[in-house]
């Protein structure tokens, strides 16, 4: 049996819509008799439950002025019904149409038969015209495997359904349902806080509204999750007993018709407690809601009672300095804002035209300062459709082609203005304060340049240490747009993969003397594993404050003590070719013994070749031009562990 209710107060009528389940059309007819316009023969209702054998539901009469009230972030099945009020049977066709800002969409048909019992209307199948040629195959996809799925209808505010009823073609009724999402302050008590120094334990009551006398239930429908979150983060911590800050406590809980209230506990916060700055510097604490972050917010200093915050605001959520891209996504925070009533407007300024930027032809508008969406799934084998609710933060994707170094990024907030109807004004805080944030933002294309490092006691022809040494590290790198964020220094082939990162060091920025133009230098200290032995590669990867970076790389001999002893007494031969004062080259330069044997024989670049692990001993260095016809030679006699240099000059 279905009970239908009378009138009652509008937070009544709230509180037993949100989170419910279902919604049900009933058509009433007329009898035969009588001779009345279509229009008045039938009549439009709504449910949030299915009804079963000795079941009460709540029956609404769709009607433009009560919109039926929606929590977010939760899902919802929805049914239809249909009733005849006399006693001709006939069949019909119903329509569900969802809106959008082009109008009323067909979604969803069905034929069925009227009668004076009411019954699930099922059968229902898509009201979208069918395509005339099969899809195109997405880049990527297997040809021939079936498409994914199309991602479900999307309904933007104001949230509408069209239910239609035809008979024949015939249009016997016609209603518009409007959908609302309540704001979790609607439907929740404001939480208050406090604060125990003593014990280092801040308490959060949170539950739902409830009033006297009033036996319908807070809401129906799946539970309603509330996070306390210590994270200072546009995200609600995730649900666990414990922080990954070490914080104690019930941090989280699940409000339910059988349980509206849970009071919120955090032990050992790591805040500015027992400091004396905490008078100056309060600390913000949100209460996240059905999925809404930052859905309360609070001000404490952690010494007694936490303030409650209840002024509009708005951040802006990006790094200052960010890689060149076409698209920019940009995570706006609002909170203490109405959802029904406010606006997002958004626009890009040249920050060089004048002091407080200039347009460059990006002004955007978004409905609401939050995303809201109604998802319309597919009906379920019983006849229902699914709703599902969304409300979140604005990720917006800013065009930034062409646009080269830098912009500025201006967001505010616009209300509904009392005085003059459909006009917008700025939204303020109380102390008349815009509610908006800017940012400048720094655009950088290219990674780092000029970027090199040396190793304490190594030279170009000295690259041996022992096993287990500690290299001491000296850097350089440059980066005009959006300067250096960090370099590390590391075993391998330098890269952004997050294994070699994880085993890299971070260098220290030497900061140079104030007043001068001397480089940064960058400083690291990097331990070799007392079992590594053979030849290994020291990577550096300099990385600027827009996440590109520049790798380099150095070959190092780790050898025993002996070996190393061994390789002392060897030296180097540096040798310059030139023909006249020039120095050649890419010409052959061949390196013979005492007794004439060749030991080696190296190209010339730039005029210059270097003989390494030379052994003490006399040796004859020679060249020879061919396009000339010139050549020459040089005797020199190497010492242990000594770097020769000699010039060889080719003559006719």
């Amino acid at each position: 049996m279905i009970a239908t209710t009378g009138h009652r107060h509008p937070l009544a009528q709230a509180s037993c819509l949100l989170g419910a389940a279902f919604l049900i059309v009933t058509l009433l007819g007329v009898s035969p008799g009588r001779a009345q316009a279509p229009m008045e023969d039938l009549k439009l209702f709504y449910s949030f439950e299915l009804p079963a054998e000795g079941k009460t539901v709540q029956v609404r009469e769709v009607k433009s002025t009560e919109p039926a009230l929606l929590r977010p972030n939760i899902q919802l099945p929805l049914y239809l019904f249909l009733q005849e009020t006399t006693d001709v049977e006939r069949t019909v066709t119903v329509e569900v149409l969802r809106g959008t800002p082009r109008g009323f969409v067909p979604y969803l048909t069905t034929e069925i038969k009227t009668s004076k019992n009411r019954g699930v209307i099922k059968g229902w199948k898509s009201a979208a015209t069918p395509a005339t040629s099969p899809p195109a195959t997405a880049p990527g996809a297997t040809p021939g495997a079936p498409p994914p799925p199309p991602p479900p209808p999307q309904l933007e505010p104001p949230f509408q359904l069209e239910i239609r009823v035809l008979d024949k073609n015939k249009v016997l009724l016609t209603r518009t349902m409007n959908l609302d999402l309540l704001q979790p302050s609607e439907y929740f008590q404001r939480p208050t806080s406090t604060y125990d120094p003593a014990k280092r334990e801040l308490r959060v009551e949170v539950g739902l509204k409830t009033r006297e006398g009033d036996q319908d239930k807070p809401f129906y429908g799946p539970p309603c999750p509330v996070v306390l979150d210590l994270d200072h983060s546009p995200h609600p911590m995730l649900n666990q007993p414990v922080s990954k800050k070490g914080v104690k406590g019930f941090l989280q809980a699940q409000l339910s018709m059988q349980k509206p209230s849970a009071i919120l506990r955090a032990s050992n916060i790591p805040f500015r407690d027992a400091r004396g700055d905490t008078e100056k510097k309060p600390d913000l604490i949100y209460i996240s809601a059905d999925g809404c972050d930052r859905a309360f917010v609070f001000r404490t200093n952690f010494q007694g009672a936490g303030t409650d915050y209840t002024n509009p605001d708005l951040r802006l959520q990006l790094d200052p300095v960010l890689k060149a891209t076409t698209k920019l996504p940009v995570r706006i925070l609002t909170d203490n804002v109405d959802w029904r009533t406010t606006r997002l407007r958004l626009r890009i300024e040249d920050p060089e035209v004048t002091p407080k930027g200039g347009e460059t032809g990006f002004d955007e508008e978004r409905n609401g300062p939050r995303e809201r969406l109604l998802l319309l799934e597919s009906p379920a084998p019983d006849g229902g459709l699914a709703l599902q609710t969304v409300v979140r933060d604005w990720v917006v994707e800013v065009n930034t082609a062409g646009i080269l170094d830098k912009l500025r990024l201006r967001a505010w907030l616009v209300e509904k203005d009392p005085d003059q109807p459909g006009k917008w004004r700025d939204l303020k805080q109380s102390d008349g304060k815009l509610v908006g944030d800017s940012q400048l933002i720094v655009l950088d294309p290219t990674p780092p340049t000029d970027a090199k490092f040396t190793i304490e006691g190594i030279t170009d022809t000295k690259k041996r240490v022992k096993p287990g040494s500690t290299l001491k590290i000296s850097a350089v790198a440059t980066d005009e747009e959006s300067g250096i964020k960090e370099i590390r220094f590391g075993l391998g082939k330098p890269s952004t993969d997050p294994k070699w990162l994880d085993e890299s060091v971070v260098a220290t920025l030497k900061s140079p003397k104030p007043g001068t133009t001397e480089t940064p230098i960058w400083q690291a200290e990097l331990a070799l594993p007392p079992t590594l032995t053979g030849q290994v590669e020291v990577g550096m990867l300099a990385i600027n404050k827009a996440g590109l970076s520049t790798p380099v790389s150095m070959k190092i001999d780790v050898l025993p003590p002996s070996a190393i002893a061994a390789a002392a007494k060897l030296g180097n031969i540096e040798v310059l070719v030139v023909e006249g004062d020039r120095p050649q080259d890419n010409l052959p330069v061949g390196l013979f013994d005492a007794k004439g044997k060749a030991l080696k024989v190296e190209k010339s670049k730039d005029g210059k070749v270097v003989f390494k692990d030379v052994e003490p001993g006399a040796y004859t260095i020679t060249s020879a031009k061919e396009a000339s016809s010139t050549k020459g030679s040089v005797e020199v006699k190497l010492k242990e562990g000594e770097t020769a240099k000699v010039t060889v000059k080719l003559f006719r």
